[in-house]
């Protein structure tokens, strides 16, 4: 009876020295890393099939010019927001 005894003593001490060495060992485990996936736009660079028109020469001395510089970067900006709708 009293090694039945010993040996339940035993087996109860050695799961208590398990238990304690196991929680021990949890508190040394790394935090878990949280991973935030962040989405970003990404823009591709598309080859638009535009023929600009010719580049009117400008003189400082003739107003018109300046005008007609002025429609040419115009036209030059609704081909290229044409290309960015497609």
């Amino acid at each position: 009876m009293k090694t039945e005894t010993k040996n339940r003593n035993c087996k109860f001490v050695f799961y208590i020295f398990v238990v304690v060495f196991l929680i021990i060992l949890a508190g040394c485990a790394d935090k878990q890393v949280i991973v935030k996936t962040e989405y970003k736009d990404v823009y591709v660079p598309v080859k638009c099939k535009v023929e600009l028109p010719n580049k009117p020469a400008f003189d400082e001395k003739n107003p018109q010019t300046a005008k007609e510089l002025s429609k040419y970067y115009k036209q030059i900006e609704i081909l290229l927001k044409e290309c960015i709708d497609e």
